[in-house]
């Protein structure tokens, strides 16, 4: 930036410190108080996206109405030629994203870490507003702590023209819900600062690189992190505990409240509620037929005396059989003789039946009458 630019007749700008990518940060200089601030200023294409803009003046807002000593102070907020712009606290320390770099911190600063930050957001939800960009990047020292910066993507009163379906954050801090397109809720921030626990802890991102965004979403989407004992063995079981829990990825397994999660970190854990499994959602490596359909089984009563009842039952139905069988038998009349429809063959002379002829198929008696009808009172023969 060329020459000297005073804000309100007030605040001089400096150097740059940081670029986003809707916003650049730059030092500065309060002439009223003699002190340094941070000057945040909107990009000049974006001036005119009055979504951004409002967006912009209420990050503003929501830092400045918390006034949390672990959020970064907001001083002003307004425009300079059409340039929207922010006053804020200037900290002369780097991110706690430095200082993972750096190698895994000891279990004693991670837990004092949450602990601040914890505190922040527990007073930044009691108003009702969502940071929604939790990341070791937004976390700024502050002495021997860190405060809470950026509300850029906070939701708030004046930011609440998100939908179902629209995703805002880091990827590598959103919880399974929020990159399914859920809208935010509070444990979604304590899911993003159990993965900087995680990773303060053990010196990695739990769930892989940070670099390549499909597989992270992958990861956080179809797997459960790597057990932080295995990279922390020394750590505290309670604080290890508190971690996991916060990352879980059933939502409801979650903590309800920075406060809770704030007083697991101090040994006292609210007892988890009783939750379903949450099923791995990962595709069958070769298809498989649709499972059967079970036909439930019949009810069954555990009296004897359906049983006595269904045998008593089949014995009447056998006794009324055989009653009905006996009385429709015709009964056999001795002096009636069976009826033939084929006329008798007279035997041959010398009273002995000849084989016979080679050649010759043997002939079979020739029926002489039609066969009679058989009345309905006569015997079948």
């Amino acid at each position: 930036m060329q020459g000297t630019m005073l804000l309100d007749s007030r605040y001089e700008v400096g150097g740059l410190l940081g670029r986003g990518g809707m916003a650049d940060v730059w030092d500065g200089w309060d002439h009223a108080t003699g002190s340094p601030v941070a000057i945040k200023m909107l990009h000049p294409q974006f001036a005119d996206r009055a979504d951004i803009v409002r967006r912009f003046y209420a990050e503003a807002a929501a830092a400045a109405a918390i006034g949390h000593p672990n959020i970064v102070n907001v001083y002003a907020s307004g425009d300079q030629n059409g340039t929207p712009f922010i006053v804020m606290e200037r900290l002369s320390g780097g991110t706690l994203a430095e200082e993972i770099e750096r190698g895994p911190i000891p279990q004693d600063r991670v837990r004092a870490i949450l602990d601040g930050i914890l505190a922040a957001l527990s007073a930044t939800h009691a108003r009702g507003i969502l940071h929604r960009d939790i990341k070791p990047g937004n976390l700024l020292a502050a002495g021997n702590g860190y405060k809470l910066a950026d509300f850029g993507l906070a939701k708030t009163s004046v930011a609440t023209q998100t939908v179902v379906g629209e995703v805002f954050g880091t990827f590598a801090y959103l919880s399974p819900q929020r990159l399914t397109g859920v809208q935010a809720s509070v444990d979604d921030d304590l899911f993003a600062l159990g993965v900087i626990g995680y990773e303060a802890l053990a010196g990695h991102h739990p769930f892989g690189p940070t670099e390549d965004l499909a597989a992270i979403t992958h990861a956080i989407l179809l797997r459960d992190a790597p057990p932080l004992r295995f990279f922390a063995p020394d750590a505290d079981p309670a604080l290890i505990a508190t971690i996991e829990r916060a990352m879980a990825r059933d939502q409801r397994a979650r903590f309800a409240s920075a406060d809770d999660m704030r007083a697991a970190l101090h040994g006292q854990a609210p007892p988890v509620p009783a939750v379903c499994p949450r099923p791995t959602l990962r595709p069958p490596a070769r298809p498989y037929p649709p499972a059967p359909v079970a036909t439930p089984a019949p009810h069954r009563s555990t009296s004897a005396w359906p049983k006595v009842a269904a045998a008593v039952a089949v014995l009447i139905a056998i006794a009324l059989a055989g009653l009905v069988f006996v009385l429709s038998t015709p009964a056999a009349d001795p002096a009636l003789k069976p009826i033939s429809t084929v006329a008798p063959v007279a035997p041959p002379p010398n009273g002995a039946w000849s084989s016979p002829e080679p050649g010759n198929a043997a002939k079979e008696p020739v029926e002489t009458s039609a066969p009679k009808e058989i009345g309905p009172e006569e015997p079948r023969g």
